[in-house]
């Protein structure tokens, strides 16, 4: 081997120092490519099987009896109540300051409207009424004022019946995707308030926030199926099987019941 000289070493050191610099930028372009919102660590699912438990034993039967007189999936809305309020009972309530300010401003004039609520609808509320509107209530975290639009007051998305009343404003609201199974956008909708780009890029707060909303709507559908086809075996097995006539001979050995 050549001996390299005390001189010399700074140079030969300079090729694997650029391949690490080199590799580590890789690495944060690859981060930033596959994470643009970066990794938000209160929304990692830690544990599928959990939530899915969670779910079944808190709102499962609820939400497939509604689901059923409405003639909607439940698989979307369980998957939905993950999402948004981790499967919890009862779910936390959340004040959303930036929303407060924006509806004052409408109520004071000085804004013309915030989404469809204009001063005239703003301007004889209460201060406790305006912070109630600009809360997300319930299992599926919906802004209260969007109550108004079912005529029903913010603090009911978090009554008895606070379920039903949720899945009708969603029903309402954009029902028409959650029907034909195009959950991505139903998802895309329900977080960001509109429809995926034409860029496909996602506006979620969360750039995981469909993706994982999607594999939780296929094993509930897995679910579903399972138990249907359970259903249908067990009733087969329990079907009184039909008795085949014991065949009559006559005296010629030919049998009568032909």
């Amino acid at each position: 081997f050549q001996k390299i000289k005390k001189k010399d070493l700074p140079l030969q050191m300079r090729k694997p120092i650029i391949i690490i610099i080199v590799f580590i930028l890789s690495l944060y372009i690859l981060y930033r490519w596959y994470f643009p919102n970066g990794l938000n660590f209160e929304t990692t699912e830690p544990d599928t099987v959990y939530y899915l438990a969670k779910l079944r034993a808190n709102y499962a039967e609820e939400i497939d009896e509604i689901c059923a007189e409405q003639k909607l999936p439940s698989a979307y809305f369980k998957a939905l109540a993950i999402l948004e309020c981790s499967a919890e009972k009862p779910p936390q309530s959340r004040f959303e300051p930036k929303v407060y300010e924006r509806l004052r401003e409408v109520k004071a004039g000085k804004k013309p409207a915030y989404g469809n609520l204009k001063q005239a609808q703003l301007k004889e509320l209460a201060d406790e009424q305006l912070q109630d509107m600009a809360t997300s209530w319930g299992v599926f975290q919906l802004m209260g004022y969007h109550a108004y639009s079912i005529g029903i007051a913010p603090r009911d998305l978090q009554g008895a019946d606070a379920l039903r009343l949720s899945i009708i404003w969603i029903d309402k609201a954009y029902g028409k995707y959650i029907r034909k199974n195009d959950f991505a956008n139903a998802l895309h909708i329900h977080n960001a308030g509109k429809p995926i780009p034409a860029t496909g890029n996602y506006e979620t707060y969360d750039s995981n926030y469909i993706p994982r909303g999607l594999e939780f709507i296929r094993l509930f559908q897995e679910e579903k199926m399972k138990i249907e086809a359970e259903k249908l075996q067990k009733a087969d097995s329990t079907q009184p099987k039909k008795a085949t006539p014991t065949p009559k001979l006559n005296s010629t050995g030919k049998n009568e019941n032909k």
